[in-house]
């Protein structure tokens, strides 16, 4: 029997829900040129653009999948980092 869950907001029970679904990474078409806001900047939006790269760690027997950032353009040459996939 699969339960039911009501939101914690009623007001949230007569919302659309979204379209489409929540992913964990971006659509792989778009990894070579992946275009996002730097958050530091806020509240004004520069845009920061970076290449995707799938890797995976090895720290402990669980060998997570990661993607890590190359950032692009001159302010962002060798800057690279990672974070946890799913």
């Amino acid at each position: 029997m699969k339960e039911t869950r009501n939101p914690l907001n009623p007001v949230a029970a007569g919302l659309e829900p979204p379209r489409g679904e929540l992913a964990s990474y971006p659509p792989v078409e778009r990894w070579d040129d992946w275009k996002e806001y730097d958050a530091a900047s806020w509240p004004k939006k520069v845009e920061r653009r970076y290449s995707l790269i799938p890797t995976i760690c090895f720290n402990c027997e669980a060998a997570c999948g990661l993607l890590a950032t190359q950032a692009r353009g001159k302010e962002g040459r060798g800057k690279m980092g990672e974070g946890k996939l799913g």
